[in-house]
């Protein structure tokens, strides 16, 4: 990416910023319009939340986009804690690429994917099995599997091919909504099936499943140390190579009393002025 471009996205950014700034106020001002009536104070609390989580979703775009390699954020996954108007941020970047790809692993990384989120016996075979039955391209069932004649009565087929979402997951017979919740942040199903797991920044769980390692293995340590900040030279990657990645900006804010929301967004950086990025799912 140019130093103009850069400076274009940083501009595309701060007109978000801006337009986030005018909801804020509305809403202040909606605060004081309708007294303090518990459920009215709820609702403006969590449009005040959601203003704040879409701030911290600009702000990761700015640091993604800029020029500046020192002031660059990665895509480490390290938590960045940042405050606006009286909202605690704390906002991850992730890699897609970087988490199992559901699509594309083997058996053996399909049983150890279940075993990282603590299925084990034989819920971890029938889970697996039918994972595995719902992915292939033929009708032959698997042990503990599930093919056309098990899922006639609920009115549906099995794929027999790629998962689109990862919740299609939930049409697996044998995963339910909890298993679905535990994977989602780990796993990836890419847009383009061309693109494949890059261990360069990838979640310790993701390494340990995709190299057959464990979590006790030599490079799923040094991750965890490098996300922990003991990483001894950051290498930070061109904003030009980010450019058509899908990217995950976790953000949660907090406000006094407890009260939190979490947002997921998958974000693509465009390179362009307008817009910077563009959303692809939000969570």
């Amino acid at each position: 990416m140019s130093v103009r471009s850069g400076e274009a996205g940083y501009a595309m950014v701060t007109a978000v910023l801006a337009m986030v700034l005018f909801a804020w106020g509305a809403v202040t001002m909606l605060d004081t319009a309708r007294g303090t009536s518990q459920s009215a104070r709820a609702t403006i609390v969590h449009a005040q939340l959601a203003a704040a989580a879409d701030a911290g979703l600009a702000l990761a775009v700015a640091n993604l986009a800029t020029p500046d390699r020192a002031r660059r954020w990665g895509l480490d996954g390290r938590p960045h804690r940042l405050r606006f108007a009286g909202t605690d941020l704390v906002v991850v970047v992730e890699d897609e690429r970087g988490k199992i790809p559901i699509n594309q692993i083997t058996d053996e990384q399909a049983r150890a994917m279940f075993e990282a989120v603590g299925v084990s016996g034989e819920r971890l075979d029938r889970m697996t099995d039918g994972f595995l039955d719902w992915r292939d391209d033929d009708d032959e069932v698997r042990d503990m599997g599930a093919e056309v004649g098990e899922y006639a009565p609920l009115g549906y087929r099995p794929r027999n091919g790629a998962l689109r979402s990862i919740e299609e997951l939930a049409a697996i017979k044998g995963i339910d909504r909890a298993m679905i919740d535990r994977l989602r942040p780990i796993v990836a199903v890419y847009r383009d099936q061309r693109d494949g797991f890059d261990d360069t920044n990838a979640l310790p769980v993701a390494l340990a499943v995709m190299s057959g390692g464990g979590l006790d293995s030599p490079a799923v340590i040094q991750r965890q140390r490098e996300i922990a900040g003991q990483r001894t030279a950051i290498e930070l990657a061109d904003a030009g190579s980010l450019i058509g990645r899908d990217l995950d900006i976790v953000v949660e804010a907090s406000r006094p009393g407890g009260l939190r929301l979490r947002r997921t967004t998958v974000v693509e950086l465009t390179g362009e002025k307008a817009p910077p990025y563009v959303v692809r799912q939000r969570l």
